[in-house]
């Protein structure tokens, strides 16, 4: 008796904006009537068996795929983004400060302090409201690890949301591990333009976690803000707005420090990544004028071990606004 192999399936790549896809299991495929379009090959290799073409009656078996999985579609068929293939972070600002309860040298390497975990609220305070060339932070989503032993691992977020402190973690589930941002998961930078939070949030952020290319998971300011202000984009750097006369007043910045995603204690050092938006001074005060109300908050995520399994806390905290 032939037994039935690879009955589902799998979806590795999409061209953006078009109904191919790269997947495997041939024999679902046919059964379920996609077209091979493998360079006219009729028996495509059992190990790959290249694109295929899905017809519109059967965009509905990728559909079914992702409700099993708790998945939307764009998060299946969507694990890049053509944007941060060849372009890379910048480096790390000079007043990102280091990981907050750990003395910078090398006994800190050697020796964590006992209860470093817990008191991460001490970290509020690393969250500056400025940077070194005195522009606005209206957002920062910063990570810092030690590669050692205990893999001591610091988040530090900030955002600035147009309403009061009462109302500054509405909406954004923050007690339940979430950062503080209005969020859209799987989606490209090409589409940027096409998200849209209520206004009162300042800044938007992608978790790209599933990505297969680095720096996903971005910040940027809210292009429904930006429209309401009278701004637009314009190109150059990342997420960038200019006022009617052309001026830049916000953007995005990329940094990187080291390898992050590096599996070692041998290294001794720290390392991070992060997002920031950057406004100029001018463009704060349109904010604020605009705005009927505005504050600022910081969440700081502490954890040690191998994924937090040694121990994690969280603070949360309103920060003045300047």
């Amino acid at each position: 008796m032939e037994r039935t192999r690879r009955r589902c399936v799998l979806v590795f790549s999409c061209v953006p904006g078009h109904d191919t896809c790269t997947c495997f299991s041939i024999k679902s495929a046919r059964s379920a009537g996609i077209r091979s379009r493998t360079n006219g090959a009729e028996r495509p290799s059992e190990a790959f068996c290249g694109v295929w073409k899905i017809n519109q009656p059967h965009q509905n078996l990728i559909a079914a795929i992702s409700r099993v999985a708790g998945l939307r579609m764009s998060e299946i068929i969507i694990r890049h983004d053509p944007k941060f293939i060849l372009r890379r972070p910048e480096r790390r600002p000079s007043w990102i400060e280091h990981i907050g309860g750990i003395p910078v040298d090398d006994r800190s390497f050697i020796h964590l302090p006992e209860r470093w975990v817990e008191p991460a609220k001490d970290s509020l305070s690393l969250l500056h409201p400025r940077t070194s060339d005195d522009r606005v932070v209206l957002g920062e989503s910063t990570r810092l690890r030690h590669l050692r032993e205990e893999w001591p691992e610091e988040d530090r977020m900030a955002v600035v949301r147009l309403a009061g402190a009462d109302e500054l973690w509405q909406d954004v589930q923050v007690d339940e591990g979430y950062p503080p941002f209005a969020r859209w998961r799987g989606v490209q930078v090409a589409r940027y333009m096409d998200l849209e939070a209520p206004p009162d949030h300042v800044i938007i952020a992608h978790a790209g976690y599933h990505f297969e290319t680095p720096g996903a998971c971005w910040l940027a300011l809210n292009p429904a803000l930006g429209r309401a202000l009278g701004w637009h984009p314009i190109p150059g750097g990342w997420f960038r707005w200019a006022d009617e006369k052309g001026v830049p007043v916000v953007e995005s910045f990329w940094w990187g420090d080291g390898p992050v995603h590096q599996c070692t204690e041998h290294l001794l050092v720290e390392v991070g990544s992060g997002w920031l938006v950057l406004a100029t001074e001018q463009a704060f005060e349109r904010i604020r004028q605009w705005a009927r109300q505005l504050s600022r908050g910081g969440v700081i995520r502490r954890s040690r071990g191998w994924g937090g399994d040694a121990g994690r806390s969280q603070a949360i905290g309103v920060l003045r606004v300047e």
